[in-house]
C-alpha cells in the first residue's frame, strides 16, 4: 500500500535556524513520535526504531533513515527511511522531501511531500487508515517541532504516539471496507 501526502506549516524562526534543527538528527528525533535513534552508521545514515501503538494494534519497525539530499543553498532536504517489522510481518518505507521558504525574518514556511509504502499487517487496514495515522503523526511532529524551536521542553507524552484518535481511524477504516 502506497500513499502520498503533501503537508505545509509555518515555523517561528529564521530559515537558518529551522534548517539547522532539521538537518540535525539528534535535535529532530525528539519531535517525531515513537522514534528512537540507536546508532550512527555514517555521516548521513542512522539506525533506530519506530514503535506505533494504537488500541490493540502494535507495530515496531527496526530500520534506518538516510539524509539523501541536504541542499542548503535551496533549503531542500530529502530523507529516506526503511524499516522491517520486528516480528517479520511486514515493512515500511518513507521518503520525505522538505523545502523551506523564508516568509519573513522570523517565519519560515516548511513544505513537505511524503510518500509512505507499507507492506504487511498495517497495510490491510487500507489507505484511509494510513492517511489518517500519517496526518495525526505529522500534526504531532509539527506541534513538537514548534515547541522545540520556541525553546520549550518537549513533554515525554508528546514523544509517544497519541493513540486515541488513531484508534477511531482504525475502526472507521475497518467498517468502510
Amino acid at each position: 500500500m502506497k500513499v502520498s501526502l503533501e503537508k505545509n506549516f509555518e515555523a517561528e524562526g529564521s530559515i537558518e535556524t529551522v534548517w539547522g534543527y532539521l538537518i540535525d538528527p539528534n535535535e529532530i528525533v525528539e519531535c517525531v513520535p515513537g522514534v528512537t535513534l540507536k546508532d550512527k552508521v555514517n555521516e548521513t545514515t542512522y539506525k533506530g526504531d519506530v514503535s506505533l501503538k494504537f488500541g490493540p494494534i502494535k507495530a515496531t519497525y527496526n530500520g534506518e533513515v538516510t539524509y539523501e539530499k541536504t541542499d542548503k543553498d535551496n533549503y531542500n532536504l530529502v530523507l529516506v527511511g526503511k524499516g522491517l517489522d520486528a516480528k517479520g510481518k511486514g515493512s515500511a518505507e518513507m521518503e520525505l522531501d522538505l523545502h523551506l521558504e523564508k516568509d519573513s525574518d522570523q517565519i519560515t514556511k516548511v513544505k513537505t511531500i511524503m510518500t509512505v509504502t507499507i507492506i504487511g499487517m498495517l497495510a490491510q487496514f487500507g489507505s484511509r487508515l494510513i492517511n489518517d495515522v500519517s496526518d495525526q503523526l505529522f500534526n504531532q511532529f509539527v506541534q513538537n517541532f514548534k515547541s522545540k524551536l520556541s525553546g520549550k521542553e518537549i513533554d515525554e507524552s508528546d514523544k509517544s504516539i497519541k493513540g486515541g484518535k488513531m484508534m477511531g481511524s482504525i475502526v472507521k477504516g475497518i467498517f468502510k471496507k
